[in-house]
């Protein structure tokens, strides 16, 4: 089959980027002939063309026919149905959290979307236009994340991988780890970057993350602490994966407080035997075998319906209203960010300066304190006692 893979942006590590490329990488062993399309280009893309994948930035070096499309944000299923409009394609939805996620709500756009978790599945059920809803899971390479050693008895190192973790969450992770004896490492935007997380992670005995990362670490065999900017849902096990799952892993499955006691309290009750359990559940519902021969049953059933409808709307300039509403977007989430980082810095700056006074007015008390107590020596009898026997002794020394 001749499929045609699109998104608007290939750069650096991303849970929709690594995706992407897990697939295209799979459908590529089973035969078929895969190109990616990718607007906005970087490393990551670079990582896909080291791979074997086929790698497209323009318009013309798209090919000239595909059999199905499958598209993972509105920029690009705008600019694919125009190029490609008698083909099926396929919308896969990671998240409802970002506009640039969102099917386009236009008719015959998508003939089917692929809900990561049931959380964007309730998402895309919510929506005016409401194509067919196909709910798969997270796929990982379980060949490239696999154990590498036993888990220690005693946990000594943790990494945390991630973009988003950063603030007052970072900060108490930090200090945490450092209070329980364990080394910790970052990975991620505004950190040191890492292409092989697999190594980082087997390397680890707790992983720390959101999303994707916490489906790589357990398929690597290794404790799995969900805890994020957006939210922290605690350790990944049987009992809590569900939940965590139909969350996509995002953290918001509990309503349970992140604070620092929770944070020392749950780390500390590691135990080895974590990771084993993680691998197993794992490999029951995250092989990217399955994912992609699900991908390829769709499309070909979708085929066989002819689910493929020329839409007769201007999708060119749709696609460019849609991807600079997406700049602005991204842009004003940027903002937010470095506003949360600047707050937190004037906060630590507040603290110190409270610090600061503090000590002053402890200093200056101290001062005072040491005055009064001189004025007291002086006022007393034995001070002025000696006073007037020094005074002979002052006047010889002056003859």
């Amino acid at each position: 089959m001749r499929l045609i893979l699109g998104t608007h942006h290939l750069i650096a590590p991303a849970g929709a980027d690594t995706y992407l490329i897990t697939v295209a990488e799979q459908l590529l062993r089973l035969g078929h002939d895969v190109t990616v399309h990718a607007l906005d280009q970087g490393p990551m893309a670079d990582r896909a063309r080291e791979r074997g994948i086929v790698v497209t930035g323009a318009d013309t070096e798209l090919p000239l026919e595909v059999d199905g499309a499958i598209v993972h944000d509105e920029v690009v299923a705008l600019k694919l149905a125009a190029r490609y409009p008698h083909v099926p394609r396929v919308f896969v939805c990671h998240s409802d959290r970002f506009g640039i996620d969102t099917p386009p709500q236009v008719p015959g756009m998508v003939a089917a979307v692929v809900a990561m978790s049931d959380r964007v599945a309730r998402y895309v059920e919510g929506m005016a236009v409401v194509p067919e809803i196909v709910r798969l899971r997270q796929p990982i390479d379980l060949e490239r994340f696999r154990p590498a050693g036993s888990a220690r008895a005693q946990a000594r190192r943790l990494v945390a991988i991630g973009n988003y973790l950063d603030g007052e969450r970072r900060t108490a992770l930090s200090e945490v780890a450092d209070e329980l004896g364990l080394e910790c490492r970052f990975f991620g935007a505004g950190d040191q970057r890492t292409d092989a997380p697999e190594v980082e992670m087997a390397a680890a005995d707790i992983v720390v993350g959101k999303s994707r990362v916490m489906i790589e670490a357990m398929a690597c065999g290794r404790a799995a602490y969900l805890y994020d900017y957006f939210g922290a849902d605690g350790w990944v096990t049987p009992e809590s994966y569900p939940a965590m799952e139909a969350d996509a892993f995002w953290g918001e499955a509990t309503d349970e407080p992140a604070d620092r006691a929770r944070l020392r309290r749950e780390l500390a009750a590691y135990r080895p035997e974590m990771g084993m359990l993680n691998r197993d559940l794992a490999v029951l519902h995250h092989s990217v075998r399955d994912h992609a021969g699900a991908l390829i049953d769709l499309l070909d059933r979708l085929r066989g319906d002819r689910a493929a409808v020329r839409v007769d709307a201007p999708l060119a300039t749709m696609a460019v209203m849609a991807q600079r509403a997406w700049l602005a977007e991204s842009a004003l989430i940027d903002v937010r960010r470095q506003v949360d980082t600047h707050r937190q810095a004037m906060d630590e700056l507040e603290g110190e300066l409270r610090h600061q006074r503090d000590r002053s007015d402890k200093a200056e008390e101290l001062a005072r304190q040491a005055a009064r107590a001189v004025e007291e020596i002086k006022a007393s009898r034995r001070y002025r006692l000696a006073g007037r026997r020094s005074r002979p002794v002052e006047r010889g020394r002056g003859r």
